[in-house]
């Protein structure tokens, strides 16, 4: 095979006239292997590592060498036999090997019993073991158990360490006793009470007189004419939110006149309500029946 045969071809399979030659590929040369001057076999600096059961917190404080390191305590990070534990290096030998011709021989394998065992249970009943059938009774249990009853002696009580008069609260009212009487008795009071005040007189209630009632009829009579003149001249155009409030205002108004003026119509007694404190004592007047105020 010539060197051209043996050079690959171009891009598109053809030859070249630069790959007639082959090209020697240049040799690299190794350089020596980069080794730190600092001791590999330090531990990290500041570490924790290994300080369990000792007084150092860290190690290798300084960066130094192991054995020289006096940072955080005088225990070293690294501990002997903690890798695969205890060194045998001077006490087992390779040749010293358990042979057959030994003395020291294994002893012959027995069956193994498990001590302080509990009995166990009854076991299951094998397959050519058949229970014993057509057993059958012509007891009446019934009867048997109903004579048992009967001839049974009777069951006694063990007698009491002390009779009823010995107890102490013997005589005595009960306490669920007392406490149902006291609300009873409470009841009944606050029943007499409210009885009682039922139709308290009240100072600060006072009948209103017939002449009062026509004339101030006739004033809401009169209020309600001026509001309902000032009411039918308002414009038909509700285009703004005052006029909307205003004629809501004056429907309102209206509507409370109507209501108190169709009161004063139709109740004949009316009484007067002394909001300010004053009362009615110098009038004359002791008091009324409160039921009197439903006509209101």
């Amino acid at each position: 095979m010539t060197a051209a045969a043996a050079m690959p071809t171009g891009i598109y399979g053809e030859e070249s006239v630069y790959r007639l030659i082959p090209v020697e590929e240049p040799k690299v040369e190794k350089g020596t292997m980069y080794r730190s001057r600092h001791n590999a076999k330090a531990p990290p600096s500041y570490s924790t590592f290994g300080t369990a059961g000792t007084s150092k917190k860290i190690g290798n404080c300084s960066g130094v060498e192991p054995e020289f390191d006096t940072g955080g305590g005088n225990h070293k990070a690294k501990k002997s036999m903690s890798s695969i534990g205890v060194s045998v290096a001077n006490t087992v030998s390779p040749q010293t090997y358990l042979k057959k011709s030994c003395s020291k021989q294994l002893p012959e394998p027995t069956k193994f019993v498990r001590k302080n065992v509990v009995s166990k249970k009854t076991g299951v009943p094998r397959q050519n073991e058949k229970p014993v059938m057509g057993l059958t009774t012509e007891k009446n249990f019934v009867v048997s158990n109903a004579v048992d009853n009967i001839l049974a002696p009777p069951k006694r009580r063990a007698p009491d360490s002390q009779t009823m008069i010995q107890k102490s609260d013997y005589g005595k009212t009960p306490s669920y006793l007392k406490k149902i009487k006291a609300e009873t008795n409470a009841e009944k009071e606050r029943k007499a009470a409210d009885d009682k005040g039922a139709y308290p007189l009240d100072n600060k209630l006072c009948l209103l007189s017939e002449s009062e009632r026509k004339e101030l009829l006739s004033c809401l009579k009169s209020k309600w004419e001026q509001l309902n003149k000032a009411y039918q001249a308002l414009t038909f155009s509700m285009d703004t939110m005052t006029k909307v409030s205003r004629k809501e205002m004056q429907e309102a108004e209206l509507d409370k006149l109507e209501r108190a003026i169709q009161k004063l119509s139709f109740k004949k007694c009316i009484f007067l309500y002394d909001d300010m404190g004053c009362g009615f004592n110098e009038m004359g007047i002791k008091g009324c029946d409160p039921r009197l105020a439903k006509s209101m």
